[in-house]
């Protein structure tokens, strides 16, 4: 199975989806946590135009931006 990451610009937010399970990266934590709020599927299901397919090399890259 593969992974899939998001940014969503507007809240600035980096997520991801592994297995059918979605994910927030939590830059107080630095720690990939479950996204229990629904965030990233209410913008999938809304086709929000701030939500970008982003690759696993620029999810790193924004990951470590933020350390």
């Amino acid at each position: 199975m593969s992974i899939e990451y998001y940014h969503i610009r507007d809240l600035d937010i980096l997520t991801k989806v592994d297995d059918f399970v979605p994910y927030f990266y939590n830059k107080k934590n630095n720690k990939w946590e479950v996204d229990q709020e629904d965030i990233l599927l209410d913008r999938m299901s809304e086709l929000d135009t701030s939500l970008d397919l982003i690759t696993e090399e620029e999810a790193l890259k924004m990951i470590e931006s933020n350390k």
